[in-house]
């Protein structure tokens, strides 16, 4: 019994001083220092909100419209290095590789400025099961080699993102079926997705 009550009585003191040695500060302000500190961290990653996630996949599948319409409106499949100022400002430069089946397009942007979009980053896409000329692919995978912005979207390093195309009898892109791994930042916040797809209707 009296080693209980001297534990006890050790307990108290202990507490006591270390209220003396913080300044009788308040424990909160230690707890919503540290908070902050984690939440103000750059590379730190949520989950998304049903809503943000569905902007983020419109978002996505825009950028592979754009790319699949600008590669379906060529006249021919070039195999050269082509460099291209943007409408407004800034540079695309292409490279195709492979066969009309199977390409394989190295693109970067830097600062490229259109009349509705601008891009900035390093791409490989691969194009499957196209037309005899190299066209309207059925399949599209790209994956990110440096950090790619589009408008308000930014896919970090590393993210892939893996479509299916279906298309109109005026050969239109109907709908695109989007599937994404990576971490992608849409308006100040990084989101780490995971085999996150959806169906967008175009």
């Amino acid at each position: 019994m009296k080693k209980f009550k001297l534990f006890i009585i050790t307990i108290t003191l202990f507490f006591s001083a270390c209220g003396e040695s913080s300044g009788n500060a308040p424990s909160s302000t230690i707890i919503g220092t540290a908070s902050s500190i984690i939440n103000s961290d750059p590379n730190a990653t949520m989950a998304p909100s049903s809503a943000t996630l569905k902007s983020i996949l419109n978002d996505v599948a825009t950028v592979v419209q754009t790319d699949v319409q600008n590669q379906n409106q060529k006249e021919a499949t070039s195999f050269t290095k082509t460099t291209q100022y943007c409408d407004i400002s800034g540079v695309r430069e292409y490279e195709n590789r492979g066969t009309l089946a199977n390409i394989t397009k190295l693109e970067k942007f830097t600062t490229c400025k259109d009349e509705n979009y601008l891009q900035h980053g390093n791409l490989t896409i691969n194009y499957l099961q196209t037309n005899s000329d190299g066209k309207y692919p059925k399949l599209v995978k790209t994956t990110v080699n440096n950090d790619y912005r589009f408008n308000d979207l930014l896919l970090k390093k590393g993210t892939i993102i893996e479509s299916q195309i279906s298309y109109n009898s005026d050969n239109s892109i109907n709908a695109i079926v989007v599937k994404i791994n990576g971490v992608v930042t849409y308006q100040y916040g990084n989101y780490s997705l995971k085999d996150t797809q959806d169906s967008i209707k175009l």
